[in-house]
């Protein structure tokens, strides 16, 4: 496909500007069915399938740069970074709801849950589901947080166990006196 670069012309007003329009203001495609903004999932061309280009670094730093000025980003970076552990903590350590966007690889590595409910225990509930029921990271996350006591499913044995388990729910109260409703 052919295509000219010109100029980028942005507009002073933004003081934000994310990776997707600095790369439309940079290029204009002579091909309508072309694309050159960055991708990293699979598109299609004029019926054909390709796959995606791997990112270039500056590329890389670009998204990094705009998820640490706005974790809500992490949303909309192309999936090969959403398992980037440094771009997602990055984005975590802004707001506990990051871990949401994060890949699953990063959602389902137990280390990383603990780094980020040791950060904020709300973090729980936007990691792999299994980790509600690890003894050791609902302990640490009733620390930081301990409504997230409410998080157990009082359906599943395990939930009732936790709910049960002395520990882990002096510590939720500990931390807010509130969660002693969801103790059993």
């Amino acid at each position: 496909s052919s295509f000219r670069l010109r100029p980028a012309v942005l507009p002073r007003a933004h003081t934000h500007i994310s990776p997707r329009r600095v790369a439309m203001a940079s290029v204009t495609l002579a091909s309508p069915q072309a694309s050159l903004l960055p991708t990293a999932s699979r598109s299609s061309v004029a019926g054909r399938t390709r796959a995606a280009r791997p990112l270039a670094p500056a590329e890389t730093e670009v998204w990094r740069q705009t998820v640490r000025r706005d974790w809500r980003q992490l949303e909309r970076v192309p999936a090969p970074l959403k398992s980037d552990r440094r771009i997602v903590m990055e984005a975590q350590q802004q707001d506990w709801r990051a871990m949401h966007h994060a890949a699953d690889e990063l959602r389902n590595d137990r280390e990383l849950v603990l780094e980020v409910v040791r950060m904020d225990g709300r973090a729980l509930a936007s990691v792999a589901e299994v980790f509600r029921y690890d003894r050791e990271v609902l302990v640490e996350a009733v620390n930081r947080c301990g409504m997230t006591l409410s998080l157990l499913d009082p359906q599943l044995a395990d939930g009732m166990r936790l709910r049960r388990d002395r520990e882990v729910v002096l510590s939720a109260v500990r931390q807010d006196w509130r969660a002693v409703e969801y103790a059993d």
